[in-house]
């Protein structure tokens, strides 16, 4: 089962994006203000997850009437509504997750997301943002990427917590070599053929496509 996780965090275009990505997807998980984004892209949630307490009372009202499920966890707690959700989906069933509204805003929240991700690597995360695009590879979940005709375009590769990476249709292809964590050696590499082939030997790697700019 394939579920959409949608967080809060401010990104222009996101009710685009998750009205785009919820269309794949077999159900939907808001966390906390994620809902908010959900309304926004004329998406029903099928369960709101977290403390609320970024969640404004027009959009409580607008939930309670359309008949959206909630739990609410206390404020005081050791994860974030993320968190949350992702467990969330474990219980549902999921077997792929994709995240929106993960990345902008705070550079903690922000972190700490990429964080989950990372943790939730059995489940095959895939980030959708307006601006970016991304996977999470590792031994526990999916171990090669391939990227279809993406001539031309930049695609970094950063390691989370140190992993052994090789990548083939490049123009600086690697063979099984170790990224420390948060390496710069990763970044701003360029797809020159098709298919482009990224693969995981060991750790975990966060692969982000980063869109072209006029």
């Amino acid at each position: 089962m394939r579920i959409l996780v949608v967080a809060g965090a401010p990104s222009a275009g996101l009710s685009q994006t998750v009205r785009r990505v919820a269309a794949s997807c077999d159900e939907v998980i808001a966390a906390d203000s994620g809902a908010v984004a959900c309304l926004q892209a004329d998406i029903v949630p099928d369960l709101v997850v977290g403390d609320l307490d970024s969640l404004d009372q027009a959009s409580r009202a607008r939930l309670a009437e359309l008949g959206v499920p909630t739990a609410v966890v206390s404020a005081e707690k050791d994860e974030t509504d993320l968190d949350v959700a992702v467990d969330a989906a474990r219980k549902r069933g999921a077997t792929c997750v994709t995240f929106s509204g993960v990345v902008g805003g705070r550079l903690d929240h922000t972190l700490a997301s990429i964080g989950t991700l990372a943790r939730a690597c059995d489940l095959m995360p895939v980030l959708a943002e307006p601006d970016v695009e991304g996977w999470v590879l590792g031994e526990a979940g999916r171990t090669t990427l391939r990227l279809e005709d993406k001539l031309g375009a930049t695609v970094s590769l950063l390691s989370l917590g140190g992993a052994v990476v090789s990548c083939s249709g490049f123009r600086y292809p690697l063979h099984e070599e170790h990224l420390a964590a948060l390496s710069s050696r990763g970044v701003s590499n360029v797809c020159v053929d098709s298919p482009a082939e990224i693969r995981v030997h060991a750790g975990t790697l966060l692969v982000l496509l980063i869109p072209e700019h006029d």
